[in-house]
């Protein structure tokens, strides 16, 4: 029997929910029941237009596309959920039989963040749904350390800049918080430059700087 959690999903802690989306019964169940048995909380929908109503009230840690469905295929659906509020960043795996560069660049041009040749390797495919979890969680919790950061900045009235250098002699690229522009007298539309912001320090203190 194959373990409950053979990929570091701890017991105790709450399953990933997924959304499984496929209008293959037979196909749909053998990959719930792989899933559930690897740790993971399936949620099954058997076509794209069921899924996008699923979506309305509810929002999965990740979604698992089948490409070639009946009406409302898996790429349409892709397209159409990464409209909806809320969706433009959640983890979606297309599940495609196409082995072809045709059906792989479109998954990505419609909002996929991965795909997986359809096949009955299990432990593979939940391989990549937790990578694709990690990866997820990784953005989630830069984009709060960023958020943090521009808040404190906010309530020390002060700010932040990156310069990124080109070269020996090169001046490179250079950016500026908002409150980096505003601390220094700079609009938010304003080009700013190293030498903008020299010509805006005393002479006496230039060289230092």
């Amino acid at each position: 029997m194959t373990p409950a959690y053979p990929l570091a999903v701890e017991p105790g802690i709450k399953p990933p929910e997924v959304l499984l989306v496929d209008d293959d019964e037979v196909n749909l169940l053998l990959t719930a029941i792989a899933l559930r048995e690897r740790g993971f909380a399936i949620t099954e929908s058997s076509g794209g237009e069921q899924a996008l109503k699923q979506l309305a009230d509810w929002a999965p840690d990740i979604i698992v596309l089948d490409a070639m469905m009946p009406g409302l295929d898996g790429f349409d659906t892709c397209q159409r959920l990464r409209r909806m509020p809320g969706y433009e960043n959640v983890p979606v795996l297309m599940l495609t039989g196409l082995d072809d560069d045709a059906s792989i660049t479109r998954a990505y041009q419609v909002g996929a963040t991965d795909f997986f040749v359809k096949s009955t390797q299990w432990s593979l495919l939940a391989g990549r749904l937790h990578y694709l979890l990690r990866a997820s969680r990784t953005r989630i919790e830069l984009e709060r350390s960023k958020a943090k950061l521009a808040r404190a900045q906010d309530l020390a009235r002060m700010g932040s800049f990156d310069w990124r250098r080109q070269g020996a002699t090169g001046m490179g690229q250079l950016q500026l918080s908002p409150e980096g522009l505003r601390v220094l007298g700079f609009l938010p539309a304003d080009r700013v430059s190293l030498r903008n912001i020299l010509r805006r320090v005393t002479s006496e203190e230039r060289p230092a700087i």
